[in-house]
């Protein structure tokens, strides 16, 4: 598969997937407040949601298998610094949740976590393209 096929097949997929997740999260909040949808309901909607998010982890694993050996090893070292990244953040704010229990902390709800990894894969992806010589190497 060609580049270009493989980056338009992606967008294609990464569409499909963040309107189900997007949805799904939305419709849980709304009717959670608004209406007296029962907690099963809410669970199952809340599933729809995270197949949105396996369908995300599902198109980039196959986006970064279609790329050339070098462009894939940069984006398997920017999932791990990310990762990294995040976990070490979870950490931090689930040692204050848990030790602290102090009302002014933060809650960091799990639902963030994805957009939050989105929010690190990026920069950390075009560093890594950077100090290689890849010029633009991003999503």
């Amino acid at each position: 598969m060609s580049e270009k096929t493989i980056h338009q097949t992606y967008k294609k997929h990464m569409v499909v997937a963040m309107l189900i997740y997007i949805v799904g999260a939305v419709s849980v909040a709304y009717l959670r407040k608004k209406t007296g949808t029962s907690v099963p309901v809410l669970a199952i909607i809340a599933l729809i949601s995270g197949a949105g998010v396996v369908m995300w982890i599902w198109a980039h694993a196959r986006y970064i298998g279609g790329l050339d050996e070098f462009i894939q090893k940069l984006h398997f070292h920017a999932v791990l610094i990310s990762t990294g990244i995040l976990l070490a953040i979870t950490t931090f704010f689930g040692v204050l949740e848990e030790f602290v229990k102090s009302p002014d902390i933060p809650v960091l709800p799990v639902m963030y976590l994805v957009p939050l990894f989105c929010f690190i894969y990026a920069p950390v992806l075009y560093i890594i393209g950077r100090r290689n010589g890849v010029k633009g190497l991003c999503l």
